[in-house]
């Protein structure tokens, strides 16, 4: 996938303002490791969420199947809005969409868990108490959404042999047998 002169003016943009503002989400400070709360810190350098990146790969590696390589996955500002299209140049097209469904479910988990601790914390700072959390669970959200997903794509297909090829050989995750599709 080349980057056309239009889109990286796009990404400039995006990095620019994600960089540049300091939207707060009404704390002023990350919950999860009470460094200072920006649209960038929400989904890249907060350590946690840093760390959700890391081990969520392992999934996408297993989603990927024979099509993985032994690339490290760049968490920028650019290839985490553009749903990774440096992992995806190299990749046959019905990979590349594993990667946006994989990225699609991170973000929708991190965002849940984001919501779900601020939540949280606000409960217990009401109740004059401390609370601890577990971050790996943040992974289960990602493996229910791409279930959740590959499920309606299924129904949705009509098309038995194309879901097939495109979503189920060559990974880790899916398989179909006797008509059924099983997760592993």
């Amino acid at each position: 996938m080349t980057v056309t002169k239009e889109v990286r003016e796009v990404v400039d943009g995006v990095e620019q303002a994600v960089t540049k503002t300091n939207l707060k989400y009404g704390t002023g400070k990350c919950w999860n490791c009470g460094e200072k709360d920006t649209n960038q810190h929400a989904f890249i350098p907060c350590p946690e969420v840093r760390r959700i990146w890391e081990e969520g790969t392992e999934i996408l590696w297993q989603l990927l199947g024979w099509y993985r390589g032994t690339r490290n996955l760049e968490i920028s500002v650019c290839e985490v809005v553009l749903a990774f299209p440096k992992l995806g140049e190299d990749l046959p097209k019905q990979a590349r969409a594993r990667v946006v469904l994989w990225h699609s479910a991170m973000i929708y988990a991190i965002t849940t868990y984001r919501e779900r601790n601020i939540q949280e914390k606000e409960k217990a700072k009401e109740q004059a108490g401390e609370i601890q959390f577990d971050f790996g669970g943040c992974l289960r959200i990602v493996k229910a959404q791409i279930r959740h997903n590959l499920w309606d794509i299924w129904e949705g297909k009509g098309d038995e042999g194309g879901f097939i090829s495109s979503w189920v050989e060559g990974n880790d995750i899916i398989r179909y047998h006797n008509g059924r599709l099983e997760f592993v």
